[in-house]
């Protein structure tokens, strides 16, 4: 038609007049027809009803999405974002390459792809499009600042749920009004400074993982200071790649097979940084955390920059943060560290919740309630194998529950006849060195009655994994994290805690400020001095989300 048009105005056809009524009637249909084909004109329709009616019509989109377009668009009175009428925003074309750089934060660009035709065929198509740009972008944004999913399910075991996209709505409404959209959109991502640190190790991961196949350290006798063994060209090799020694010339060629002291220190080094056992020997635990390839650390990393999303910047100057997958305990104030303490966490079936909670009280020589799980699959079983095992820990045994509950002779019970369902009995472990909590108790408020506790057994510490207990946190220093809680307590210092603790008597200290208490679960990170820590997902929750995220 648009051909047919422009033929008819070739001179040979029609003679032009100085008539302007006779002009007026030649252009007439043009116009009309201009008006219906060509986009950005009228289609009989307010903009407003087109888009309002553009979007209704749309089935692509899930429920949550049509919430969000709907609240956008409903801002600007349903009209267009992007389409001028003629052409596109000029603003799109910052969305489009800060889109493109979505792989920097351990996003994948294709979930943002903008479709953009430059010249639409109708205004139907361009109000469909820039429909679709804003979803993209939306979800972009969500995305960035939220997380692709979330956690959902309180203390219980992981589950993901994609966050609400009603406040990327509200965000993008604050973009649209910024002088910068693209530096606008450049900060839109965590600008924490763990997130910020482990983005930086994402790329030179990832390019690593893109250069050659990962060498393997092949199975093998321990290799240690003095070993001759192909295998510690391999070990080498490795390292260097991983940067932990200096780049050579020639990496197949440089190393001899025979180990030395600065392979030695590289190891240590390594083991470190990975969470193993820092002997500089490469054992079975060692040679498979080597074996790791480039490409399944760069997974990790994104997995940990979801993580990080999740989280919200603590308010608190002062605050404790407990990573379950490194054993750790942080005290920080004003983001420095002043306490640095190894932790137990919860076995695999009985694994420590990720939370957020605050430290109300501590308890000095506290008594210990086992949980009814703990009575039925811990204690009643000792019991049964050992008749003295209640007596040697100081363990009491009570008819019930309830605050006037009698205490009752053990040797009276017939334990090996006591069913594990249908075990009523209340026990209680006295104060004492022998007590399971130890000398300290931290209160928190959650409803899983998770605490933190001090632990006679100090031993355990030396493990480098150190999953053990059942559910709840021992602390390695907990006489230093009890100082540090009670900083800004002015009753109390370190000289009056030693006192109450050696006295014996149990002892409840309620603080008056109480302190966060963040319970996390980080595979990868970066610690102060700038290198990359990672672990082993010890609960399998790294498989988890990227389950979670592969199915969004």
């Amino acid at each position: 038609m648009q051909f047919q048009l422009w033929h008819a105005w070739q001179p040979n056809r029609y003679r032009v007049t100085n008539n302007l009524t006779q002009i007026m009637r030649c252009l007439l249909p043009y116009i009309l027809l201009t008006s219906i084909l060509l986009p950005g004109t009228s289609s009989g329709q307010p903009p407003s009803q087109s888009v309002r009616q553009q979007l209704q019509s749309a089935n692509q989109y899930s429920a949550r999405q049509h919430a969000a377009l709907s609240a956008i668009y409903s801002t600007r009175n349903f009209t267009p974002i992007w389409w001028r009428g003629q052409n596109w925003s000029a603003q799109l074309s910052s969305v489009r390459a800060q889109l493109a750089k979505a792989a920097e934060d351990g996003l994948d660009p294709e979930d943002y792809l903008i479709p953009i035709d430059p010249h639409p065929n109708n205004h139907q198509q361009a109000l469909a499009l820039d429909i679709e740009i804003t979803a993209a972008l939306l979800r972009y944004i969500s995305d960035i600042t939220q997380g692709r999913v979330v956690p959902s399910g309180g203390l219980e075991a992981p589950k993901f749920a994609p966050p609400p996209l009603l406040p990327a709505a509200r965000q993008l409404q604050t973009g649209l009004e910024s002088a910068d959209m693209t530096l606008w959109l450049r900060n839109l991502a965590q600008a924490s400074y763990p997130y910020i640190q482990l983005r930086r190790h994402l790329n030179p991961m990832e390019a690593l993982a893109g250069s050659k196949p990962w060498p393997q350290l092949p199975d093998g006798p321990v290799l240690k200071i003095s070993s001759h063994n192909s295998a510690v060209v391999t070990l080498g090799r490795q390292l260097t790649l991983l940067k932990y020694l200096p780049p050579r010339p020639s990496l197949a060629e440089y190393f001899e097979p025979i180990f030395g002291s600065d392979l030695s220190a590289a190891v240590k080094m390594f083991q470190s940084e990975n969470g193993l056992k820092v002997d500089g020997v490469v054992g079975p635990k060692t040679r498979r955390t080597l074996n790791r390839s480039p490409e399944q650390r760069a997974a990790q990393i994104r997995l940990n920059l979801e993580r990080l999303r999740w989280l919200k910047a603590e308010a608190s100057p002062r605050y404790i943060v407990v990573n379950i997958a490194a054993f750790e305990l942080l005290a920080m104030e004003r983001g420095v560290v002043r306490l640095r303490t190894g932790v137990i966490v919860g076995k695999a079936e009985r694994h420590t919740p990720v939370f957020s909670d605050r430290i109300t009280a501590l308890t000095l020589s506290p008594s210990w309630t086992p949980t009814p799980r703990i009575a039925k699959e811990d204690l009643l079983p000792a019991i049964k194998a050992d008749i003295h095992y209640l007596e040697r820990n100081h363990i009491r045994v009570f008819d019930g529950w309830s605050a006037s509950s009698r205490v009752l002779d053990p040797d009276s019970i017939d334990w090996q006849s006591i069913r594990a369902d249908r075990l009523s009995y209340r026990f209680r472990q006295d104060p004492g060195p022998h007590n399971a909590l130890g000398q300290i108790r931290f209160t928190l408020t959650n409803s899983a009655s998770i605490y933190l506790h001090d632990t006679p057994h100090k031993g355990l510490f030396e493990n480098p994994r150190r999953d053990f207990s059942s559910g709840c946190i021992r602390v390695a220093d907990a006489l230093a994290l009890a100082d540090f809680l009670l900083e800004s307590e002015p009753d109390w210092d370190i000289q009056r805690l030693q006192k109450g603790i050696a006295s014996g008597q149990t002892t409840l200290l309620e603080l008056e400020q109480p302190v966060p208490i963040h319970v996390t679960y980080l595979t990868a990170w970066v610690d102060e001095k700038g290198r990359l820590q990672q672990r082993e997902d010890i609960y399998g929750r790294d498989t988890e989300l990227a389950r979670a995220l592969s199915s969004r």
